[in-house]
């Protein structure tokens, strides 16, 4: 059984130094500003805060949000939004702050995270102005996975200006040194030519929006001029009628290895950048929504390639955006010889970060490198389906001690009771143990 306590508790009183917490280079080095992020001095950063990770999303067709924001629910299905929300277990301080969540949450997957010492105080609200009323009350800021509307700066850590800048397709040029080959243009003077001209023996076109659009939304693959036109006309359509932004990014395809970092803006503006993941990105066949991650370890040799383009964009944006806090993350393409090509920025948490925090608190923990995958559905096809359920079928795995003394088990990203789904950061101790224990978790948990 665990120790009392809660984790965060636990592993600050370890001050570990070694192995994936050792630093990534000398003094004087030209990137010793990148240090390995500690997920107990994350967690104490964001202390100051509560954490909400619900997003600013509609499903009114006549609320302009519902055209770039549009809910998890009405994409995939009821309950959909539910999963991300509870990733924000991975962020907090027991006792200092609360994390944010929803009022149609499992209570089941809140009794878990508050037992094995991820999660204390919960408040439960249903949306934006719910959340917004809520805080006021409260008197807490909240650090939030997206903006909080023109009205909410008040209890926002990031302004609605610092989240365009920071989220928008429009500023990667002006974000990063190292920002990939495009056009911008208004999209109402885009002409076939234009297509023409970014189109590349074997590639195909990227026409992008830029709404702070993500999960893969305002992003259109085309490969002939005929689809180019089609996607231009609904894009100008739906522009018209919710007066969006005009500007377009229009960008031939991008070759190499589709990758991401995860880096930390602590509130005060230290210089050194915690580093909270270093990715490759797993993108469905449709070129544009995410699949999932493979969380390398973080180490001197993998930043020597995209260290000084992490370095450039957090300076840039902090000089844009003085008091922008939390997580940075981007999304780059890695040549085949080692150039870096970005292209898509957020200052957000993403899909991922909850599993690059489990893995930064298994590492912390344990002193030792461990792999953990966070691209693992469960679809137990069973509505009404509770994590407590879930948790008692996987026994050992879910048991934090257990976790960190063998770098294998299983936490969750987040459940969807109302389906009978889960999704899960899973641990193992290489990355070449997933495909086993994936299966003897299927197993485990097959009717």
């Amino acid at each position: 059984m665990r120790e009392a306590g809660t984790q965060v508790e636990r592993v600050s009183a370890l001050n570990t130094l070694v192995g994936p917490l050792a630093p990534f280079f000398e003094e004087g080095h030209p990137l010793d500003r990148l240090v390995p992020g500690r997920w107990t001095a994350i967690c104490e950063s964001l202390s100051e805060f509560d954490i909400n990770l619900q997003f600013n999303h509609s499903s009114d067709p006549n609320d302009p949000r519902s055209a770039f924001r549009l809910d998890y629910s009405s994409l995939l299905g009821p309950g959909m939004d539910l999963l991300m929300p509870t990733a924000g277990a991975y962020m907090c301080w027991p006792g200092r702050n609360r994390v944010v969540l929803p009022t149609r949450i499992d209570r089941t997957i809140v009794d878990y995270m508050q037992r094995v010492g991820f999660l204390g105080e919960v408040v439960y609200h249903e949306g934006t102005a719910a959340i917004l009323q809520g805080q006021r009350a409260a008197g807490r800021r909240t650090y939030s996975i997206d903006d909080m509307g023109p009205d909410g700066d008040d209890v926002a850590a990031n302004s609605v200006r610092d989240m365009i800048i920071g989220n928008s397709k429009e500023m990667v040029a002006q974000l990063s040194a190292y920002a990939a080959p495009e056009v911008r243009i208004d999209m109402f003077a885009v002409e076939d030519d234009d297509f023409h001209r970014a189109l590349q023996p074997g590639r195909r076109v990227f026409v992008k929006t830029c709404n702070t659009e993500c999960a893969g939304e305002g992003i259109f693959p085309v490969s002939t001029l005929e689809e180019f036109n089609a996607a231009l006309e609904g894009i100008r359509e739906c522009t018209r009628r919710y007066e969006l932004n005009p500007l377009l990014v229009i960008q031939p395809e991008l070759i190499g290895t589709n990758k991401s970092f995860q880096v930390f803006l602590h509130p005060d503006g230290r210089p050194e950048i915690p580093v909270v993941a270093l990715t490759d990105q797993l993108i469905g066949s449709d070129g544009k929504k995410y699949a999932g991650s493979i969380n390398h370890h973080v180490t001197a040799e993998r930043l020597e390639v995209v260290g000084a383009s992490i370095i450039d964009m957090v300076d840039r944006l902090r000089g844009l955006c003085p008091d922008a806090v939390g997580i940075l993350m981007c999304d780059y393409f890695e040549a085949p010889d080692g150039t870096v090509a970005i292209y898509d920025p957020g200052l957000r948490p993403s899909g991922n970060t909850g599993a690059a925090m489990v893995k930064r608190w298994v590492e912390e923990a344990s002193g030792q490198y461990a792999a953990v995958t966070q691209a693992s559905w469960l679809d137990f096809a069973r509505d009404g389906m509770t994590y407590a359920e879930v948790a008692e079928r996987l026994g050992e795995w879910a048991d934090p001690d257990f976790i960190v003394a063998n770098r294998l088990g299983v936490l969750p990203r987040g459940h969807n009771h109302i389906q009978g789904k889960s999704r899960f950061i899973v641990v193992t101790p290489d990355h070449g143990d997933y495909s086993a224990m994936r299966q003897a978790i299927e197993e485990r948990l097959a009717d």
